[in-house]
């Protein structure tokens, strides 16, 4: 029951870290976010509304189980270590990008052209 428990207290933080991070939502909208290859707007877009239903799908499944409407099994430990693998990979990998993104040479040169 202690991954439920987990489970179910760590999600909607995570779920703050996906879009509030960074004022990800406002660069989203404002078209600032970097797009290379794959990753085109729609795409993003698309993506985000699928991490966001694999987090809540998660954290009702965490609930309902610790509220003992759902049966405690393999395949909903594996669900739920899949979602939030999924949640967390997702939020490492922007991380990340946007970190490359804003220590880049020529974003640290936009900003010391601003100064």
């Amino acid at each position: 029951m202690e991954l439920y428990a987990s489970a179910a207290q760590s999600v909607p933080f995570l779920l703050l870290g996906l879009f509030w991070q960074s004022d990800y939502l406002r660069r989203l909208k404002d078209g600032t976010l970097p797009r290379r290859g794959f990753w085109t707007l729609s795409r993003i877009r698309w993506w985000s509304i699928i991490v966001t239903v694999i987090a809540v799908l998660v954290e009702l499944a965490a609930l309902l189980t610790l509220a003992n409407l759902f049966h405690d099994g393999p395949p909903l430990r594996a669900a739920i270590i899949v979602g939030i693998a999924a949640i967390v990979v997702t939020l490492a990998v922007r991380i990340g990008s946007d970190v490359v993104e804003h220590t880049s040479q020529p974003a640290l040169q936009r900003h010391h052209l601003r100064q």
